[in-house]
């Protein structure tokens, strides 16, 4: 396997870096976008005073969620910058979790509904969408 050419494919692992932070801080700041969702979901079916608390669930999941895609960002970031043959594959296991987590978050739902709002679900395919590049970009033979 030939050594990684880090100076093409760190600048497009930053820019997955800042979409991934970005999609994160999404929620705390679109107002009350996912209180009306999760209201939406569970009116009808759980008392008022749970879907508040469900709400707060939600909310820290999809933090928590871009919390540890910026941490698998930044440990790709440093593996690729030094050279390690190993980011190539642990890079791809990476993509490949968080776009399950991606895809599921569009079709994962309660009482025939989706849990997480299409918005916030489209938005965390972005950086799945960067995370193929890159990926792309560390199994690519470099130009003779």
């Amino acid at each position: 396997m030939d050594k990684l050419r880090p100076t093409r494919v760190v600048p497009v692992m930053c820019a997955g870096l800042v979409c991934t932070v970005v999609v994160a801080v999404l929620p705390l700041f679109a107002g009350d976008v996912l209180g009306q969702h999760v209201r939406d979901v569970y009116t009808g079916y759980v008392d008022a005073a749970k879907i508040d608390s469900s709400g707060t669930v939600v909310l820290g999941y999809l933090v928590a969620i871009g919390a540890l895609g910026a941490l698998a960002w930044l440990g790709s970031i440093r593996a690729v910058r030094r050279g390690n043959r190993r980011a190539r594959v642990v890079a791809t296991a990476v993509f490949a979790v968080a776009t399950s987590f991606a895809v599921a978050n569009l079709f994962v739902g309660e009482y025939g509904k989706p849990l997480v709002p299409q918005l916030f679900g489209l938005a965390g395919l972005a950086p799945c969408v960067i995370g193929l590049g890159a990926v792309i970009l560390l199994w690519r033979r470099p130009a003779a």
